[in-house]
Order: structure tokens, then C-alpha cells, then sequence
């Protein structure tokens, strides 16, 4: 039993090294219940860049990029050296945006394997989350709320 797990485990790791991951985390500038949420400080640093760094903490990733709609986000991601693209601001969510961006990258032949779409405000995001079966087209993520 032990060694068929260990034999999934290795093939499930293959299959996750061997795809060219890329992240996207939104992050829109005009929220009607917080503008500027992204650009909140915590410890002195805006939100968008703890996202970031939480993200970051996966060791998969081919590329992983704040998506705006605002120059004031992008200006802050620089700050950080985050990669940033800039997208319309007419999107009605973060699929819409993040759409955007898988545009603008197959456009630029930057194209991946699979997309992760991280919230931008969820500055306490666990990269561990992401090390489950990646390979279907389509994997469904949720925020695990604890009390």
C-alpha cells in the first residue's frame, strides 16, 4: 500500500514540474465596498505584496503576475519588482480579468500549461494549497475558512 502511494506521489510530481504553471492574481483598483484595498498597508507594505510573496512560496510556478486595472498598482508592484500587467477596467470579475491576461501572454508567445487565478486579497494565501492534481483543464479552488 505504502509503495503504491509512494509511486502516485512521484507521478503526481512529474506531471506538476513538467507543466508550465502561471499565476495570476487580480487585482482591481476600483472596489466599491474598498477602494484601493490592493494598495492597503500591512507592516508597512501594501497588500498586493503579501499576496505576492505568499504565492511565491510554491516553487512551481513558471511566471506569476498581478493583473490591474489602475497605474497606482502597477506603480507599487515596481516598487516590489512584481511583474504586472495592466488590464481594462470595463471587467465585471476576476475570470474576465484574468482572461485578459492569458490574451495578452499567448499574444506575446508567453503562454502556459495551466492558470491559477490567486485572490488579490488574500495576503495570508497557502501555497500549499496548490500541491494537489493539477492536470485536468479545469481545478476548482476555494478559500478554507477557519473559526
Amino acid at each position: 500500500m505504502d509503495e503504491l502511494f509512494l509511486r502516485k506521489s512521484e507521478q503526481q510530481h512529474a506531471r506538476i514540474t513538467s507543466m508550465k504553471y502561471i499565476g495570476i492574481i487580480p487585482a482591481r483598483y476600483a472596489s466599491s465596498r474598498f477602494p484601493a484595498k490592493a494598495l492597503t498597508l500591512i507592516n508597512g507594505k501594501p497588500m498586493i505584496w503579501w499576496v505576492w510573496k505568499s504565492a511565491m512560496r510554491w516553487e512551481n510556478w513558471h511566471s506569476l503576475y498581478i493583473a490591474t486595472d489602475h497605474q497606482k498598482i502597477i506603480d507599487a508592484a515596481k516598487e516590489y519588482s512584481i511583474p504586472c500587467l495592466l488590464t481594462k477596467d470595463t471587467h465585471t470579475d476576476c475570470l474576465d480579468r484574468a482572461a485578459e491576461v492569458v490574451d495578452i501572454l499567448e499574444k506575446d508567445n508567453k503562454a502556459g500549461d495551466r492558470y491559477v487565478i490567486i485572490q488579490g486579497d488574500e495576503p495570508l494565501f497557502n501555497a500549499d494549497t496548490l500541491n494537489v492534481d493539477l492536470s485536468p483543464p479545469v481545478v476548482n479552488f476555494y478559500t478554507v475558512v477557519h473559526e
